[in-house]
């Protein structure tokens, strides 16, 4: 008790700690909060330089509005279709190298870069192409390049539509994998740690952690380029992207093995380009039944995606396709 002045009685008063437990689990909950908020807001921010930063136009086909690039070159009109996750990275030497003399031509498949919508089938995303190429004029004479599940888009292409065909380099093609064993454990291990990132990532977790250089989440691969290697390792850690990835893997899963249709193309050339381990395991041998005129070039099998690890093989294969199309007269 204590006797205040100018009062004719006694009061009684009680000190109240500010630091008590109660105030610090409220100050701890308030600050993991503000962290959130902090991680969510800058995840938004940073995915928005990765994700739709691929130059292009855009087209409508079939309700969907396709980013593409299309080089000014006057030669053959060159197709090219990456792997499930693909980025402009991988098209970055073959445009150097090709596209001032030839027409090479790139899009982004649903869910990824600047094209919106649900992912789709290789059948309906070729269809989607040969519609895009009608009402760009082009009637026939295309170069196709695919790798995995760009493989299979070029797969369904030469099947539906093969007098329009040139020839191919199928890279890694899937296709005659399909609904076996060896597909379901290619695109498991092809999902390993995807939903942890996808996870964490709302909050810019791992992005934070891997920019700061204290763990690293993104898949190995072989870039020269530390700016290459920077931004291939961002978008690997941006949902949007790992969201349509994971949407192709699901297509892919769900299909079974596409057919390859004998002699196609007649002496038209088909390449496979791929590894001495998915050579064997993934039947990928049966692609070159497209045609009489086939080669196979291998890599080593460290290499996960071959047109943006190995762009300089690509390169000379496609030259090399170039040169029998001339001795041919096409």
């Amino acid at each position: 008790m204590k006797h205040i002045e100018n009062s004719n009685s006694l009061h009684r008063f009680k000190k109240t700690k500010i630091v008590n437990k109660a105030n610090i689990i409220r100050a701890s909950v308030l600050f993991v909060v503000a962290l959130f908020i902090f991680g969510y807001m800058y995840e938004a921010g940073e995915a928005r330089k990765y994700v739709g930063a691929a130059p292009g136009k855009s087209i409508t086909v079939n309700g969907i509005g396709y980013n593409y690039e299309a080089t000014a070159g006057k030669g053959y009109k060159i197709i090219v279709a990456g792997a499930a996750g693909e980025s402009m990275l991988s098209r970055k030497a073959l445009t150097e190298a090709f596209g001032e003399d030839h027409k090479l031509f790139f899009f982004d498949r649903p869910g990824y870069g600047s094209t919106d919508g649900d992912a789709k089938s290789p059948k309906k995303l070729a269809e989607d192409l040969h519609f895009m190429f009608r009402k760009f004029g082009w009637t026939s004479g295309y170069i196709l390049i695919g790798e995995e599940f760009g493989s299979l888009v070029m797969q369904e292409f030469i099947n539906m539509y093969p007098d329009e065909v040139l020839g191919a380099i199928m890279i890694n093609p899937v296709g005659p994998a399909l609904g076996s064993e060896t597909m379901d454990t290619y695109i498991e291990d092809s999902r390993e740690g995807m939903e942890e990132i996808r996870t964490l990532g709302t909050f810019g977790i791992p992005r934070i952690l891997s920019n700061a250089g204290v763990a690293r989440f993104n898949r190995e691969v072989d870039i020269d380029s530390d700016a290459d290697l920077d931004f291939y390792s961002n978008l690997w850690l941006t949902n949007a992207h790992l969201k349509a990835f994971e949407a192709e893997l699901s297509e892919m899963a769900a299909l079974e093995a596409i057919e390859t249709v004998d002699g196609a193309l007649g002496v038209r050339p088909v390449y496979l380009m791929t590894t001495n381990r998915h050579l064997q395991d993934m039947r990928q041998s049966e692609v070159l039944s497209y045609s009489s005129d086939q080669e196979t070039v291998i890599v080593s099998d460290s290499v996960k995606e071959i047109l943006l690890e190995r762009s300089e093989d690509v390169i000379s294969t496609l030259n090399g396709l170039m040169k029998k199309l001339k001795r041919i007269d096409l």
